[in-house]
């Protein structure tokens, strides 16, 4: 029965395609002439006639959320977070709207109903304007009854996989990550560098405090920075030992000698994915005057990057930072937190996972690729904070042009995503059936 129903529905897209594909030019070439703020109104104004009620979460930016209840028992959840990228947006939003919209009708017509409840939400945050959806005590009461839900598929409008060129792609999680800078100032003075023998220089300060934060080994020595690090599933290690070894191709596109370590395949999936990492991004102090005259530095600043994996909290580990600094005597050091943004993480075993695989190989006729993990400059607050079972799905075919809409690559790939989208609404009925 459930391979019937399946086989319907991929009947019904592919009899449907060529009117989806139109829809969809229409649509991006629509969205890509306006600014993104106006690409809301449109995105709304489809939705709502598509028989949902919109919230609009916030003015200042790109935030709604939208909802088609049915009466179901169970809610499930897609989540768009956009790019800031205008191009980007207009391609994502057009994908996701036709594919909904397309995925919508087939479930209508072959099921005759939908067997489940079903959620949106926008968030157009940029990296520039990282403030919480969750704000204030009041905003997440109110917006977390606007995005219960059982389940939730989240769409990532770029892939940036560590070039893992496949299709389909599936992620279990986001990196956490931790920004900090740290600073020294010795002096509002300036001194000349032959008084280098008796006066604090800011720059040695810096670099001897940094020489104690990680080994040439790439190990991070901050004290207890590794207790929260859980041991890694052998389903996941299984899903890495699969993928196709690009670190010559990496090598080449970062213009390196050989790989980095010498970490190639798995060791180097492995690495990229499942171990946490610190990054030193900046380190600046010092100038010299027009006339060439030297002094020794006043101030010093570095930023630090860490990427972190899930159960790794990155208030936890700046205070661990902080902490470090004082029991190695660096007092002198001032620690700044940029930002910290919380890993995300469902088991590859979760039912709901393994659903969401069985629905994309029966969409795509293979089976995905599996990814840990994904880096996510923008965080999903509402993933951390109502903890749902989430699947995410790197979208993989981002156009650059409008006349890439009628490469076949890209249309095929649209069809097969509507199929996807269409076997997740009526997962439902199918896991059912399966526990009849």
């Amino acid at each position: 029965m459930i391979a019937r129903i399946q086989q319907k529905l991929l009947h019904h897209v592919d009899e449907h395609s060529l009117s989806s594909l139109r829809h969809w030019q229409h649509m991006y070439t629509q969205l890509s002439m306006l600014p993104v703020s106006e690409m809301q109104e449109v995105a709304i104004s489809f939705l709502e006639r598509s028989g949902m009620s919109v919230h609009i979460l916030t003015g200042d930016r790109f935030l709604f959320v939208a909802e088609l209840q049915v009466g179901a028992r169970e809610t499930l959840l897609f989540s768009m977070h956009l790019s800031d990228s205008p191009t980007t947006t207009a391609f994502s939003i057009a994908t996701a709207l036709v594919a909904y919209q397309a995925a919508l009708d087939t479930c209508f017509h072959v099921l005759g109903s939908l067997p489940v409840n079903i959620k949106w939400v926008f968030d157009g945050r940029t990296r520039q304007s990282p403030q919480a959806l969750f704000s204030a005590t009041s905003d997440r009461t109110e917006y977390a009854d606007f995005l219960q839900a059982d389940t939730c598929v989240w769409y990532l409008p770029e892939q940036r996989a560590v070039s893992v060129n496949a299709l389909p792609l599936l992620a279990l999680g986001t990196k956490g990550s931790l920004n900090v800078e740290l600073t020294v100032q010795t002096t509002n003075v300036p001194i000349e560098t032959h008084y280098g023998a008796i006066a604090p220089n800011a720059a040695w300060q810096l670099l001897w405090a940094l020489d104690t934060v990680k080994d040439r080994r790439e190990d991070i020595l901050v004290e207890g920075f590794y207790d929260a690090v859980l041991p890694v599933e052998d389903d996941v290690i299984e899903a890495l030992a699969r993928l196709v070894d690009n670190a010559p191709s990496l090598s080449t596109q970062w213009e390196l000698q050989e790989p980095f370590l010498g970490l190639q395949d798995l060791q180097q999936y492995y690495a990229y994915f499942l171990t946490p990492s610190c990054t030193m991004s900046s380190i600046h102090s010092g100038q010299l005057r027009e006339d060439q005259t030297a002094f020794i530095p006043q101030t010093a600043h570095a930023r630090l990057d860490f990427q972190l994996v899930p159960q790794q909290d990155p208030f936890d580990i700046y205070s661990k930072l902080q902490n470090h600094l004082l029991n190695q005597n660096y007092t002198m050091v001032q620690a700044q937190l940029l930002r910290a943004i919380q890993p995300t993480y469902t088991p590859l075993s979760d039912p709901f996972v393994q659903f969401v695989i069985q629905a994309t190989t029966a969409a795509y006729g293979r089976s995905p690729q599996i990814l840990p993990l994904v880096p996510a400059d923008n965080p999903s607050h509402l993933l951390q904070e109502l903890a749902l079972p989430t699947v995410i799905i790197p979208l993989p075919f981002v156009v650059s042009e409008p006349q890439d809409l009628y490469n076949t690559f890209y249309q095929e790939s649209l069809i097969q995503h509507i199929k996807q989208a269409a076997l997740l609404i009526a997962g439902t009925t199918s896991m059912n059936e399966t526990g009849q």
